[in-house]
């Protein structure tokens, strides 16, 4: 098993993403600007997380808020990205 790095230095890109298999998904790419550790920074939102009156079932925010929370409080910026899914290159030419 690999070990999380959960510290980041300012200027870093980091990729955050949840699930796992068939619900794997990535939330967003940012890159820190200024240097951060995820693992408190992940306890800071949590504890800031006001539960909407519709939602009160919830007991701790989802994990897809964070992002948005890491740009609104200037921890990140986002960065535009795409993907391109290259398939099995061994077994065809790029195209």
């Amino acid at each position: 098993m690999t070990e999380k790095v959960l510290s980041y230095k300012k200027g870093d890109i980091i990729s955050l993403e949840e699930g796992e298999y068939s619900d794997y998904s990535i939330l967003a790419i940012v890159v820190a600007i200024v240097d951060i550790n995820l693992e408190e920074l992940s306890k800071k939102f949590i504890s800031e997380y006001v539960v909407p009156e519709d939602k009160k079932w919830l007991d701790k925010p989802f994990a897809s808020n964070f992002p948005a929370w890491l740009v609104a409080k200037q921890y990140v910026v986002p960065v535009h990205y795409s993907t391109c899914h290259t398939g099995d290159l061994h077994c065809r030419e790029w195209v």
